[in-house]
């Protein structure tokens, strides 16, 4: 079964690794990303280390990496490699024309 357009592992490898940088950047450096606290509050900035941010960055590097670890590993399975193909290693495998 076939992947819905735009959902590739790859794709999902680049936006956890967006959000993982996101939420730890903005929690260790006490910016507050959720809105309503912001208002409330009157700053965006709490002052402080936001400990739950950083806890969501790390659950979503780990989610990266597993995300990175298994695109590479379906895109080093698809590359084509002339010294493991054997006899006609120079001609690609979509160009190959049978012998006479």
């Amino acid at each position: 079964m076939r992947k819905p357009r735009g959902q590739t592992t790859m794709g999902y490898a680049f936006s956890m690794t967006f959000g993982a940088a996101l939420f730890l950047i903005t929690g260790l450096i006490g910016y507050r990303l959720d809105k309503h606290t912001r208002f409330k509050a009157g700053t965006p900035w709490a002052g402080e280390i936001l400990w739950w941010q950083v806890l969501s960055g790390l659950v979503f590097a780990c989610a990266a990496v597993w995300f990175w670890r298994k695109g590479l590993r379906e895109i080093r399975s698809n590359v084509y490699v002339p010294e493991l193909a054997g006899r006609d290693a120079a001609v690609s495998p979509s160009r190959r024309i049978e012998r006479r």
